[in-house]
């Protein structure tokens, strides 16, 4: 593409909490990487809370400005539906003051909050770029399938969205439900090379983790009824390494699927809310982590930045063949596919062709592999660098 002018500024902002409050925050500074690497000064403003007087703060060199948009507390119905249609509004009155950039990119934004942004871009000459990394199921939010909340996400996906000229994409499904635009699919990056630790055996114990916050995406029950199943057939002890729940939060679930979750308490480690840098030792303790979703759209439309992470420290994934992340995996090499209804045997038999610390090892090697491989910052930039081109460079007709 043509080298940016001096003054090619890119301002990334969103439903994010930057620098590290979310996934979200991660996957919008790896895309913003891949536009300073470009040429352009990029510049943020996520919508977490602001820790400093006037939200101005840097990070890693970037001009950051926190626009406090979500809430701090709990709110009444009243104020919690009026979010969900109008959050946004703060940041649309300061960047009515900023307009020094030359692209703006908008992280899943709201819909109302897509319009006017898309409004100032063409008042001012300002290109929009959505960058869209998922497609919420009706039934997960407040309200339901026919609340507010649903009407709001189905405006969003099916009449806002579709305004955009261009738009970065996490997956293939979403590409193709935005397809004669500009597009360009980037998946979950990752951001630095994984130190290359030691990996667990698998002759004495075999240790699962999973991170995450399992229910309404994450389907974690089937998995932990196999666990003692599991244990036996294998003849050695297996633990299921829990972040992001506590014990009597998974108990709840458990039990509301009709069993008792104290048969189950010696095969689970449950640690609650940990930091990054602690989900990350666990990922390097661990032989495999696991990765179960509904073969639903809202499944399909993303891609679990998990998956990534856990590739990156060399640490196999067992999961249910659904969306992307299935389509880039391979079976026995980095990955362990089995169905969520059948687990058990499955599992025990492939488990079992992997027996000796040898095959493990490989298959851990082929996992950093596939992630230097297929989610590193210089895997994508040069299609990164001709969906930019064509930003600048976009004929309307195109659409047609």
């Amino acid at each position: 593409m043509n080298s940016p002018k001096k003054e090619d500024r890119v301002l990334y902002t969103g439903a994010f909490r930057f620098p590290n409050g979310d996934a979200a925050a991660s996957r919008v500074y790896g895309v913003g990487l891949l536009f300073k690497n470009a040429g352009f000064k990029v510049d943020f403003a996520g919508w977490e809370q602001s820790s400093t007087k006037n939200g101005y703060y840097t990070y890693n060199g970037h001009d950051c400005y926190s626009q406090s948009e979500f809430r701090t507390r709990e709110l009444n119905g009243a104020s919690r539906l009026f979010g969900f249609f109008f959050r946004g509004i703060k940041t649309i009155k300061w960047l009515w003051h900023h307009r020094k950039y030359s692209v703006i990119v908008l992280y899943n934004p709201p819909a109302f909050f897509s319009l006017g942004v898309l409004l100032l871009c063409r008042f001012f000459g300002i290109k929009a770029v959505l960058d869209s990394t998922e497609w919420f199921a009706a039934n997960h939010l407040p309200g339901g399938r026919y609340g507010p909340a649903a009407f709001e996400n189905w405006l969003r996906m099916h009449v806002v969205y579709k305004f955009f000229d261009h738009a970065i994409c996490i997956s293939e499904f979403l590409a193709q439900h935005y397809k004669k635009r500009n597009i360009v699919n980037i998946p979950p990056l990752l951001l630095d090379r994984r130190k290359i630790v030691s990996r667990p055996t698998i002759k004495s114990c075999i240790g699962f983790v999973y991170a995450g916050n399992a229910g309404k995406k994450d389907k974690l029950h089937s998995f932990i009824l196999a666990l003692p199943k599991l244990a036996q057939g294998l003849n050695k002890p297996v633990v299921l390494h829990v972040a992001g729940l506590t014990w009597d939060a998974l108990a709840a679930d458990i039990k509301s699927n009709g069993v008792d979750p104290e048969i189950y308490k010696p095969f689970v480690e449950c640690y609650g809310r940990l930091s990054a840098v602690e989900v990350e030792r666990l990922y390097g303790a661990s032989n495999f982590s696991i990765l179960f979703r509904e073969n639903e759209r809202y499944a399909v439309a993303g891609f679990p930045t998990k998956a990534v992470e856990s590739w990156s420290f060399g640490c196999p994934i067992v999961m249910n063949p659904v969306g992307d992340v299935a389509d880039i995996a391979t079976d026995m090499k980095d990955a362990i596919f089995v169905a969520e209804g059948s687990i058990f045997p499955l599992l025990l038999r492939k488990i079992e062709l992997i027996a000796d610390d040898a095959a493990y090892e490989q298959m851990s090697i082929n996992s950093r592999l596939l992630a230097e491989e297929k989610f590193s910052i210089s895997a994508h930039q040069p299609r990164f660098d001709e969906f930019l081109n064509k930003v600048f460079h976009f004929d309307k007709n195109d659409r047609q």
